[in-house]
């Protein structure tokens, strides 16, 4: 699977953006909804497309900068209860 996706990204022209914008969509699905297979796909798909080099697909560090700040309000925004305390 990840050799297709490999040789897909670099014959591909839009198959980068196409897999940036999937997996982004996986992300916050499963983040949401709190599903860890999808998140393991998600970053497993990233990281082989990071490995086909900075002409097909961003390095690691700017994709996940990236790949964060495109749903700030739906997966980034944590709701923490009031954590004060009386002693």
């Amino acid at each position: 699977m990840l050799s297709f996706l490999a040789h897909f990204l670099v014959c591909t022209p839009s198959a980068a953006k196409d897999l940036q914008d999937h997996v982004v969509q996986l992300l916050g699905d499963s983040l949401e909804g709190g599903d860890v297979e999808n998140t393991i796909v998600a970053f497993l798909l990233t990281r082989q497309s990071c490995m086909e080099g900075p002409h097909v697909f961003p390095a690691y560090p700017q994709w996940f900068k990236l790949a964060y700040q495109a749903r700030p309000s739906s997966f980034l925004t944590l709701e923490c209860p009031d954590s004060s305390f009386d002693f």
